[in-house]
């Protein structure tokens, strides 16, 4: 029996929420398996103070929870309310 390995790539287009990758592996016998992690899609926040001051979150928020952090801070009066993807180990950067 021989093993053909392939790698995915490290991003499947999606929803915006998952990514998939993972390893494919093809058996010799037409058989084939994929080995597969799941990495979630995180977001941060941008908007500006009501008395005008830029500001960034400085945790990580799913969408669903960033859309409700937003309606919250437009609610107390913040402004330019933004939702951007952030990386792991990235923190978004108030814009002036």
């Amino acid at each position: 029996m021989t093993l053909k390995k392939a790698n995915l790539p490290r991003r499947w287009p999606c929803d915006g929420k998952w990514a998939i990758r993972g390893v494919l592996t093809v058996v010799e016998g037409g058989e084939v398996m994929i080995s597969m992690t799941s990495v979630m899609q995180y977001y941060g926040l941008l908007w500006t103070d009501p008395d005008g001051a830029p500001q960034a979150s400085a945790g990580r928020y799913d969408k669903r929870s960033a859309k409700h952090r937003r309606t919250e801070l437009k609610a107390v009066g913040c402004t330019r309310v933004e939702i951007v993807p952030v990386r792991p180990g990235d923190v978004p950067e108030p814009v002036s």
